[in-house]
């Protein structure tokens, strides 16, 4: 029995679907475990957005549940508390939009790293600069405000999964160049 291109085609097709539809499924069922203050923030934020994401985390050693989206193609996360509050709220930027100050002191702190994403976060009525800075085989996560002054500088732990999928775009990227 022969299979022609469009066949694969149509399998793979239904095969990326059926896998987004699982995780949304996922996210839905994550959703409706929450405390049902948390489920009314989500659906508040999200209104006629997509959920893109669901997780439960640790926020200062309390539980808190970060929902994901996208507004004009541009990702967004909002954490909220077990009571419903946000806690905390980010949307990627472009590096071409940090003011200086923000990567100078980024730069400052390492030398020897390279800037991967930006985000502008908002908690507590107060703005920074969200970077991550890949140094060697550690990504500092840096919070720093406009002006320059570092709030903090960690190391991020890598989630289940993380270290495979950098590791496939590193190596993909070194078979583009």
């Amino acid at each position: 029995m022969r299979i022609s291109n469009k066949s694969l085609g149509l399998v793979a097709a239904a095969l990326v679907i059926g896998a987004a539809s699982w995780g949304m499924a996922d996210d839905e069922a994550a959703i409706a475990k929450a405390p049902s203050a948390v489920q009314a923030t989500v659906k508040k934020v999200l209104g006629d957005k997509k959920c893109e994401g669901f997780d439960q985390e640790d926020s200062d050693g309390k539980p808190a549940y970060e929902v994901s989206y996208k507004v004009d193609g541009v990702d967004h996360s909002t954490l909220i508390n077990q009571n419903g509050d946000i806690i905390e709220e980010e949307v990627d930027v472009e590096l071409s939009t940090v003011p200086a100050p923000v990567t100078d002191a980024a730069k400052n702190a390492h030398s020897d790293g390279k800037i991967k994403e930006a985000s502008i976060v908002t908690a507590s009525d107060k703005k920074f600069y969200e970077l991550d800075v890949k140094v060697g085989d550690d990504t500092h996560e840096m919070k720093i405000n406009a002006d320059g002054s570092v709030i903090s500088d960690s190391i991020e732990k890598p989630e289940a999964g993380d270290n495979d999928k950098d590791k496939d775009a590193e190596d993909g990227k070194k078979d583009k160049d």
